[in-house]
């Protein structure tokens, strides 16, 4: 029961973003049910493609734009429109920092979360055929596409440029091209599907380690664990497969076909994981289909069982799917909340204490000493606070005095010097000009 309360999000042919909540029945907490929490008709035709980051969600559609949601609130946030063309594959970084768009006027960018701005962006990527699927390696660094030309390209998103090419023409059959790719967890591996076979590429080789050929087209794929693959095909079957290591250099490695079972009637639209379950000592993993006839299915494999926990029909047609973690999501803004408050604080503080600053360096305090005639004096003299006219001119300057000594002159010709309220034979302050 670990993703209680995760929401699945799908978008439709019908213009609609769908989201539906995780929750236990009222009767039996051991059960499950999907429960719809928001329906958003934002586009003006059909979606194509979904992503979630951090608790943003975005959706593109045929109608050349790319909605933004707030998943907690379930607030419509935005709308992006810097694609000429359907928006076919986004995608999130781990960190949720940037968003990667990419659709069929074969341009690809790359748009920073928050303020949304297009930072780059790559016109005719793919031959300027259309890209078809997007996805981002777990370091946030590379990222694969796959187009209508059939080839995988590989980006350096540190650099901002095109790392590797690969043609996969020759493995493409019956008229299809790359259907999709998408990267494994830890990111030692990665899989695309073409016509009626899936193919596993290592990254350490950049060679094919695994093949997996279905009875019918591929529709869609996720992996389960690094070395466990999902595949949904167009007759509505999905088989898992256990991905084992190859026992010889130069050679494909062995599949193990851990379970195959009838997901849908019609095609498997889309697959995603949900991640491993931990219940004292069982231990199994969570994921969710979406069907072309509009079903979505919430499923659990334990050992080599695949049982079905809840399904919910959305009286729509599916075309892509995401799964929202609300718990890891609430964790994150709890955090940046406490972070924000953090910095606050410290700005509070900091300015504080550049005032206490100012005020010690307005009411700066010297002591100056002097002598005459073996008369030894000494006093402290502050700098002028006043508000008349006089010691403004003073106000905030630094100035050094000297003690003077009144003394009367016997020299007819020169006047002694007058200082109110002192007499002769006591000390006053001069400022040295």
């Amino acid at each position: 029961m670990a993703h209680v309360g995760n929401l699945i999000v799908v978008g439709t042919y019908e213009e609609f973003v769908l989201g539906y909540a995780i929750v236990p029945e009222e009767y039996d907490e051991k059960k499950l049910s999907l429960v719809q929490t928001f329906a958003c008709h934002s586009h003006r035709a059909s979606v194509r493609s979904l992503a979630v980051g951090g608790v943003h969600l975005a959706s593109g559609s045929t109608d050349e734009t790319i909605r933004l949601y707030n998943t907690l609130n379930q607030v419509e946030s935005g709308m992006l429109t810097h694609h000429n063309g359907s928006v076919n594959a986004l995608a999130f970084t781990e960190d949720g920092t940037h968003l990667i768009t990419a659709g069929d006027d074969g341009m690809i960018a790359v748009v920073q979360t928050g303020s949304w701005f297009v930072e780059k962006q790559w016109a005719g990527t793919h031959s300027g055929a259309a890209v078809t699927g997007l996805s981002i390696h777990p370091s946030g660094k590379i990222a694969l596409s796959v187009g209508a030309d059939n080839r995988i390209v590989t980006w350096n998103l540190v650099k901002g440029r095109k790392a590797y090419v690969a043609n996969v023409s020759s493995r493409c059959r019956n008229g299809w091209g790359v259907g999709d790719v998408q990267w494994s967890p830890s990111g030692s591996c990665y899989a695309v599907f073409m016509a009626t076979h899936a193919e596993v590429y290592s990254v350490a080789t950049a060679g094919v380690t695994h093949t997996i050929t279905c009875s019918s087209r591929v529709t869609s794929m996720t992996f389960l664990e690094d070395d466990i693959l999902l595949v949904g095909e167009e007759s509505g079957e999905a088989s898992i497969h256990k991905l084992m290591p190859s026992t010889s250099a130069g050679q494909e490695g062995d599949l193990k076909e851990i379970a195959r079972f009838q997901a849908h009637e019609k095609r498997v639209k889309s697959a995603r994981n949900f991640g491993p379950v931990v219940d004292g000592a069982r231990s199994a993993t969570q994921f969710v289909t979406a069907g072309g006839s509009g079903r979505i299915c919430l499923w659990e494999l334990e050992d080599s069982e695949v049982s079905k926990l809840c399904e919910v029909g959305t009286g729509c047609r599916i075309t892509s799917m995401a799964v929202v973690d609300l718990d890891k999501e609430l964790k994150l803004k709890k955090e940046d909340d406490a972070a924000q408050k953090a910095l606050l604080s410290d700005t509070k503080k900091k300015i504080k204490n550049e005032n206490e600053a100012k005020k010690r360096k307005h009411a700066d305090v010297q002591e100056v000493s002097g002598s005459s005639n073996g008369n030894k004096a000494s006093l402290k003299v502050t700098k002028a606070n006043g508000r008349d006219s006089s010691q403004k001119k003073r106000n905030g300057m630094k100035f050094s005095c000297e003690l003077q000594e009144a003394k009367p002159t016997k020299s007819p010709r020169k006047k002694a010097k007058k200082v109110k309220g002192v007499n002769a034979g006591q000390w006053v302050v001069t400022p040295l000009e």
